[in-house]
């Protein structure tokens, strides 16, 4: 705990900083245009922590890593409008999302001083995860068309759901108490029927994904995992087949190889059609400036360009419903090796842990490691369908939270290291 702080008013300093980081993940994964209110309040705590109580100000090697990498990305994008003389759009929606981490440092020192362990985050996730709960039951009553009402944006939503679903699941397996572990299956199941009830095909294939990590790594502690994982996907087999016909998979899935066919017989007029056209057109912009790329937010005028020499056909919407092709496309090789960077360096310090956790049989440790993974997985699947890390939304969220995971794994790793070297002293003491 922050030591310059009584305990009274540090329980109470630390039950307000929860629910503000719960009010913000609610507030990311529903789509509430003001979530930036939540995270500069959130900015502002660390802040104000830095400047009059906290007794940590130099973040541990991992996170300082990270931030720096965070930092590179708004910078790479920052010099490339800086460069083309696009001094509007520094103000525009697309650029919130980088513009507003120049403050992470003051979020990840939030964390490091705060100290939140692997069972705080899984709360964390299990309370903010229950506004998919919510969310599926006014879309079963509602039963609004995909693009109306709570599926207007059917794809985010879907996704953020199967999202919490997925870091649920990881709640399951690593809280402790047994009531605890029922409020995390059910924001578990719920994530996952939102997901489902979207439509967004990208999340099912996370799942799938998520599913393979969780057999082949968790099992290595303890073979008893095995079954409970295949338990749950048993579980889950029965919910979807009493619930087949109220859900849209069967239609999505003939839709999809339908268009596919469709597009292959040279009909590029359906949903899947039109993505492919423009991540044709994001790959042949990648191969005209594949160094610095046609710079920030500038789809829409190389798409323009081909649409109007008749190579492809589509409609204007400003983003190639693929994150990959998009950063190559605006920013060229090195953007998209920097800002990646941000995803992929974590992942390899979640690997690092779970390792660690699997020779100590430290399960808390590792089933911590893999949320972290899980996190990273998910949104690597989802940029393959729609914008992720360039949305202030997901891109928020998952600042946050893999801060939030980082910091914990580091301090798990500290106090294991204290442990050590206490028990060294008391054998050369005896």
């Amino acid at each position: 705990m922050v030591r310059s702080l009584t305990f009274e008013s540090a329980t109470r300093s630390l039950f307000l900083l929860l629910t503000l980081i719960v009010t913000f993940f609610i507030a990311s994964a529903t789509l509430f245009k003001q979530v930036d209110v939540v995270f500069y309040a959130i900015i502002l705590w660390g802040i104000w922590g830095y400047f009059k109580f906290f007794p940590n100000k130099v973040l541990p090697k991992e996170l300082r890593v990270e931030v720096y990498l965070i930092w590179s990305a708004l910078l790479i994008i920052f010099l490339g409008l800086v460069v083309t003389k696009n001094w509007e759009k520094l103000f525009e929606f697309r650029f919130q999302s980088f513009r507003d981490t120049i403050w992470v440092y003051f979020i990840a020192l939030l964390f490091v001083n705060y100290r939140l362990n692997a069972q705080t985050i899984w709360k964390i996730i299990v309370l903010s995860g229950l506004y998919a709960l919510l969310c599926s039951l006014l879309i079963v009553v509602e039963d609004p068309t995909r693009g109306t009402g709570l599926l207007e944006t059917p794809i985010a939503r879907g996704n953020l759901g199967m999202l919490f679903g997925m870091l649920s699941l990881l709640a399951v397996l690593g809280l402790k108490g047994k009531r605890w572990k029922l409020l995390a299956l059910i924001t578990m199941i719920s994530g996952i029927l939102l997901s489902l009830l979207s439509g967004s095909r990208g999340g099912w294939l996370t799942m799938l994904l998520v599913f393979m990590t969780l057999v082949f790594l968790l099992p290595k502690i303890d073979r008893k995992f095995n079954y409970i994982i295949w338990g749950i996907v048993a579980a889950l087999g029965v919910v979807l087949y009493l619930m087949w016909h109220e859900l849209p998979v069967e239609k999505r899935i003939l839709q999809t190889l339908n268009s596919i066919q469709a597009y292959m017989n040279g009909n590029a007029h359906t949903s899947l059609g039109y993505r492919f056209e423009m991540w044709k057109a994001a790959y042949w912009a990648f191969l005209e400036k594949p160094l610095f790329g046609w710079g920030f937010d500038n789809f829409n005028v190389y798409f323009q360009k081909y649409l109007n020499e008749g190579l492809v056909v589509g409609k204007l919407w400003g983003h190639p419903h693929n994150d990959y092709m998009l950063l190559l496309s605006e920013k060229g090789v090195l953007g998209f090796v920097i800002v990646l960077s941000v995803l992929l360096y974590p992942f390899v310090v979640m690997l690092k842990y779970a390792r660690k956790a699997i020779q100590t049989k430290q399960l808390e440790k590792l089933s911590l490691a893999l949320t972290g993974m899980v996190l990273i997985e998910a949104l690597m699947e989802f940029m393959l369908s729609d914008q992720t890390i360039t949305m202030k939304f997901q891109y928020h969220l998952y600042v946050v939270l893999i801060l939030m995971i980082m910091s914990a794994l580091w301090f798990y790793d500290t106090e294991s290291s204290k442990i050590e070297e206490e028990i060294k002293d008391e054998t050369r003491s005896s």
